[in-house]
């Protein structure tokens, strides 16, 4: 059973310990990974530390591994801030930064022994499942209430996190957990307001059969990645896709028009074995946003800031999420539309080429070497959880680095019944083949030579059969 309050705890003396450094002027250096939690979890730490009148050095990161942290230890900060970069090796990682590290994770850890109160705040600590009940941020936002007078401007951030992370496992695509308390933080203070509604990208910027093809989550078979087709289809209805040569946005339908689109999309989610609860859910509203922007929907804002992180542009996310909505937005809402535009060019091809894809009663392996920039392995992997034909299975998708090493990230996809620990199974096998990884129970992720990459595939394969 999950112990809240020995979290909040935990969270109040990490809060402590940074709030004394930053007010001493002491030298800090926060490093995050450049996807939406990472990007969210880094924003609300600097709001806190900003509104103290602290200063530190914010930098993003992909991978820490032993050269890496050398590198940043020979840098000479007095405190070095891990959020969701040292999961799975924070005892060896402490033994390079010592009393000068703090690590805050949702992701499985290795026991923590040697590492007190005060530097470590892991979920699983606490009893809870960090892949579905708190993300990164959520956690961040916890240790923020004990260094900022004012918390909760930040409360709306920990569901920008949640939802970049994929947590909304509830009923209606809802938050659960603690990430639903954490939430009621947004509501409360006139963040954020929950409606009912069809869960399609760019609700109220991009023109209906835009929105369509863009959706990746759900993925409408059929019309998701297929621009020409999806215009076609809507042009056959009764629906008014224009008003005064104005291409209309769903937000702007009525009832009776979102019914009649919800019955037209729902004629291909059932031909796919789908449903029609897979179109509608909790749509998250952040009502200080303008209304026709990628950031009143949060799904899109994570979307955005994934976008950032992924393009190689994580910075960007960061000003955005700090209050620039002039520059930076611009330049994130141009990176959005181009992730997007290429994650579903990746994965119409990889779908399409017969050599690239296995699919087994257990699994589906692709492989994306020369197809699929490492950055971009989480984002595709994530959208194969939800197609289909993928969703029942764990999935699993090869990419090469720019060191030549292999990576593999590994997903169940969203109706996978196994109860596997990827986390803790891929940790195991690459820690045996030379290489390193973990994660959570529903998605991790692995780095190893790339002479081990066809045995680490054969042994994932016989772990998962045997349990």
């Amino acid at each position: 059973m999950a112990d809240i309050e020995a979290l909040r705890s935990s969270a109040s003396d990490i809060g402590e310990t940074i709030k004394k450094m930053a007010l001493s002027k002491s030298r800090i250096l926060i490093l995050a990974r450049p996807d939406a939690d990472g990007i969210a979890s880094l924003a609300t730490l600097c709001k806190a530390i900003f509104s103290i009148g602290g200063i530190f050095t914010a930098r993003f990161i992909r991978f820490l591994d032993r050269k890496t942290a050398d590198m940043l230890l020979s840098e000479g900060y007095d405190l070095y801030v891990f959020l969701e970069l040292a999961g799975g090796k924070e005892a060896e990682t402490y033994e390079v930064f010592g009393n000068k590290s703090v690590f805050v994770s949702h992701h499985q850890s290795q026991a923590s022994s040697g590492i007190n109160q005060s530097q470590s705040l892991n979920a699983q600590d606490f009893g809870l499942d960090g892949s579905v009940e708190i993300s990164g941020t959520g956690l961040v936002y916890l240790i923020s209430q004990n260094i900022t007078p004012n918390p909760k401007y930040s409360a709306w951030l920990t569901v920008i996190g949640a939802l970049g992370d994929r947590q909304d496992v509830g009923v209606k695509r809802s938050l659960t957990g603690l990430n639903e308390t954490l939430m009621q933080d947004a509501i409360s203070s006139s963040q954020l307001e929950i409606q009912d509604d069809l869960l399609l990208f760019g609700r109220d910027v991009k023109p209906l059969h835009e929105s369509i093809y863009l959706t990746t989550d759900p993925y409408i078979q059929g019309l998701t990645g297929n621009k020409e087709i999806a215009l076609s289809v809507l042009s056959a209805s009764s629906i008014e896709l224009k008003r005064a040569s104005r291409w209309r946005v769903l937000s702007e339908l009525s009832p009776e028009e979102r019914d009649k689109l919800l019955l037209l999309l729902t004629s291909y989610t059932e031909a796919a074995g789908d449903s029609i609860s897979s179109l509608i859910g909790n749509t998250y509203l952040l009502i200080k946003e303008d209304e026709h922007s990628f950031l009143r929907d949060a799904r899109d804002f994570a979307a955005l800031l994934d976008a950032t992180g992924r393009m190689g542009k994580p910075s960007v996310g960061l000003s955005v999420c700090l209050g620039d909505r002039g520059k930076a937005l611009s330049e994130a809402e141009k990176l959005l539309i181009e992730y997007k535009q290429s994650l579903i060019k990746v994965l119409n091809m990889i779908m399409s080429l017969d050599d690239k894809l296995n699919v087994s009663d257990q699994f589906a392996i692709c492989l994306g070497d020369g197809i699929v920039h490492e950055a971009m392995a989480g984002a595709v992997v994530k959208t194969l959880a939800v197609v289909p034909k993928f969703r029942d299975k764990v999935i699993v998708l090869r990419t090469l680095t720019s060191d030549g090493d292999v990576s593999f990230s590994v997903r169940k996809g969203n109706t996978c019944r196994s109860d596997i620990n990827l986390g803790l199974i891929l940790r195991q096998i690459a820690i045996t083949l030379g290489g390193e990884g973990g994660g959570n129970r529903n998605a991790a992720g692995a780095r190893l030579p790339a002479s081990k990459a066809i045995e680490f595939v054969e042994r994932l394969k016989k772990e998962v059969k045997t349990l």
